[in-house]
């Protein structure tokens, strides 16, 4: 299934796509909406960019915040040394740390030193 360049689209395909994978990250951009959306020259490697079963790079729309995307993401996931499905998890899930807000609540709000403490705490467990 292609993925639309709009974020209006259902979850792709994917070995751990489905509807409940939609509703906690979801919609999504290709590659073209990306570019479209941020500018040509955008540094896809540097966003958060999850990979469905039949290769397709899909880019959760939340990651962006009024056509750009937002700022100290790309640090946190330089620290979450994870799969981009992971990643988008870890960013999308309600934390009880946090009063059940997400880290992608947080970074919106700007609580960069936060997140970042967390994705360094959380990345250093999984290395274990």
């Amino acid at each position: 299934m292609a993925v639309s360049p709009s974020p209006d689209r259902d979850a792709p395909e994917g070995p751990q796509a489905g509807r409940g994978w939609n509703e906690l990250l979801g919609p999504f951009y290709d590659e073209a909406g990306v570019r479209a959306m941020v500018g040509e020259d955008v540094d896809v490697s540097k966003l958060l960019m999850v990979e469905t079963g039949d290769g397709v790079r899909a880019f959760p729309a939340f990651q962006f915040e009024e056509g750009v995307p937002l700022p100290g993401l790309e640090e946190i996931l330089a620290v979450l040394r994870a799969d981009g499905w992971m990643q988008a998890l870890w960013l999308k899930s309600p934390s009880r740390l946090h009063g059940g807000r997400s880290s992608i609540e947080l970074l919106r709000n700007g609580e960069f030193e936060v997140v970042l403490d967390e994705a360094r705490r959380d990345s250093d467990s999984w290395s274990r």
